[in-house]
């Protein structure tokens, strides 16, 4: 059961989010790229109420990297290639990088970062309760 907090109790003296005790750090995985160190500063600092299980979240962070470096590769490449048996087709790394978004779309709803998970599971939006 929660209970309602105040500002204080939700932020220690230099009136940052104090993350509960086996929480996730605010310093990323070494393992991550550009794009999924801000993605998971981004998750973060919602707030100690984000309460994500590690592993899921870096998962999640390493499956926009990937994507970031599909799409950079589109983009150099052109969205139509040469393919082997057609003068041109769709880039391979569409393919691939939408199947990247299926799986974070199934990752965004176990890490409730949508707001129809939240409510599903009864949770309450980043900073309203404890």
């Amino acid at each position: 059961m929660s209970t309602t907090c105040t500002d204080a109790d939700r932020a220690g003296p230099d009136a940052r989010p104090v993350p509960p005790p086996g929480s996730l750090t605010q310093d990323p995985p070494a393992s991550l790229g550009a794009v999924g160190r801000a993605v998971w500063a981004t998750i973060t600092q919602a707030g100690p109420d984000q309460d994500h299980d590690a592993l899921v979240l870096e998962r999640y962070c390493q499956l926009h990297d990937d994507r970031a470096v599909l799409l950079a590769l589109v983009d150099t490449e052109g969205y139509v290639v040469p393919g082997p048996k057609q003068p041109s087709t769709a880039h391979p790394a569409l393919r691939l990088a939408r199947d990247i978004e299926a799986q974070m779309t199934q990752l965004e709803s176990v890490l409730t970062l949508h707001v129809e998970a939240r409510d599903r599971l009864g949770l309450a939006a980043a900073g309203e309760v404890c």
